[in-house]
């Protein structure tokens, strides 16, 4: 090299080859950084010449990895940023390819080449677009696949399965409305509620529902969305509404002030009669409706006609029909039953059956429960089952029977089952729902046919 390609040193002034890091005289460094920022260019022109060897080798992995290595570590060398997006660029277009040409043949393979567009890219929107929408397509397919598998589970009446199915759909996110719906249909979850205080008596009839209220009135309901809504009042008793009954043609009434009150679907008052007594429970059969009364008297509305079939010594606590007569509970506790002879008073004569101890708070169709929290069942020859409560209502659906107290509400029978431990006052079934009445005065509708079979 001649003397005219060399330049001063700025440091000593001898002459140097230009673009020397160091001065060969002085010693002194002539770029900006000294020793430290020789050393790394001269590491960036060696990984530089390595980069160049493994693109010529066309091996896209082993250069994509070492060129991120040195991004990494120098994000400042210029020339490894360009070569990464050089390689990134070339190797989304394959995948990108490669995804349009299976998206439609083979979605799984294309989803994993998305994914891998996503490594390299995690901006990409073809990528994001299309695994959105494989994720609403999958989406939608669990939802199918849950619902459908869970209504065939609610047909068979398999209705834990059910339950089972509609919360696992609600963990994976695709429950949505659908599961709710079912869950009501299963008795799982509520169907219809609202607040109403002062009911002392509720039943259905006509496809609605009635409740008796403490002030003598007879309201009906009807259910508008998941609400329970007042469609109407009834108004002939002075006093508390005891009991309500009613069969597929008549609402009977009784109250506190002695009266007995017959209504029909136009919810028109047909009949009334005078008991001359302070009634405790009413039972319907048929077209006859039975009443028991505090004193100790037993009447039965037949024809339109009263007619008093007993006179008791010792007051009632609870009348009923049953599968073998009528039966009815003293305020002593003694369960018996009238026979068919009559006395030659015209009355009925009784038999006595068993001594429940107490006497009964509840009944309906054979079943009696009494104060100290026992209920007996006709069908179990009287055998009695405690629920450490007393049970203040009841009412039966096929094998099983609701009752409820301030323990709650449950189903005893052929499938036990607690379904709350909220105080309940009152039960009233139509046969594939039933209303309950809380302490708290709410009304609430469920499902009953879990427990019907």
């Amino acid at each position: 090299m001649s003397s005219q390609d060399r330049a001063p040193c700025p440091y000593c002034g001898e002459m140097i080859v230009p673009g020397a890091y160091k001065c060969r005289f002085c010693n002194s460094w002539l770029i900006e950084g000294g020793k430290d920022a020789v050393d790394k260019a001269m590491w960036a022109d060696q990984e530089k010449k390595k980069c160049e060897d493994l693109l010529k080798e066309g091996s896209w992995d082993d250069c994509y990895d070492h060129v991120s290595k040195i991004v990494n570590k120098a994000p400042s060398v210029q020339w490894a940023q360009e070569i990464l997006s050089k390689l990134k660029n070339q190797k989304i277009k394959e995948l990108l390819d490669s995804a349009q040409k299976c998206k439609d043949s083979n979605p799984d393979k294309a989803k994993e080449l998305a994914l891998e567009i996503l490594v390299i890219d995690d901006g990409n929107k073809w990528a994001k677009d299309y695994l959105k929408e494989i994720s609403l397509k999958e989406r939608e397919g669990k939802k199918r696949m849950y619902k459908k598998n869970a209504a065939k589970e609610f047909s068979n009446k398999r209705y834990s399965h059910a339950i089972a199915l509609c919360k696992q759909a609600l963990s994976e996110g695709v429950g949505e409305g659908w599961t709710k719906r079912m869950l009501m249909d299963v008795g799982e979850s509520m169907k219809a509620s609202c607040d109403y205080s002062g009911i002392s008596a509720i039943t259905s009839f006509s496809n609605s529902w009635f409740a008796g209220m403490n002030n003598g009135e007879v309201i009906a309901f009807n259910i508008e969305a998941e609400s329970i809504v007042e469609a109407g009042v009834l108004k002939f008793h002075k006093k508390k509404i005891v009991s309500l009954a009613s069969d597929k043609d008549f609402l009977f009434a009784v109250s506190s002030d002695g009266f007995v009150s017959k209504w029909d679907k136009k919810l028109k008052l047909v009949s009334n009669w005078e008991l001359k007594g302070t009634p405790i429970s009413i039972s319907l059969k048929g077209e006859r409706l039975l009443i028991g009364t505090l004193e100790g008297f037993i009447f039965i509305v037949d024809n339109s006609s009263l007619l008093k079939v007993f006179e008791g010594e010792n007051g009632l606590s609870s009348v009923c029909f049953g599968d073998k007569g009528i039966y009815f509970v003293d305020l002593f506790g003694t369960l018996s039953i009238l026979s068919d002879k009559k006395k030659k008073n015209g009355l009925k004569s009784s038999k006595k059956i068993k001594d429940l101890s107490f006497s009964a708070i509840s009944s309906g169709n054979s079943v009696f429960s009494t104060a100290d929290g026992y209920i007996y069942f006709e069908k179990e020859k009287w055998k009695g089952v405690s629920l450490q409560g007393s049970v203040l209502s009841i009412c039966n659906l096929g094998k099983n029977c609701l009752v409820s107290g301030h323990f709650g509400l449950k189903v005893i029978g052929g499938n036990d089952h607690e379904l709350g431990s909220r105080s309940t006052l009152l039960l009233a079934s139509d046969g594939k729902d039933f209303l309950s009445y809380k302490g708290d005065n709410s009304l609430e509708l469920w499902s009953a046919v879990r427990w019907v079979d």
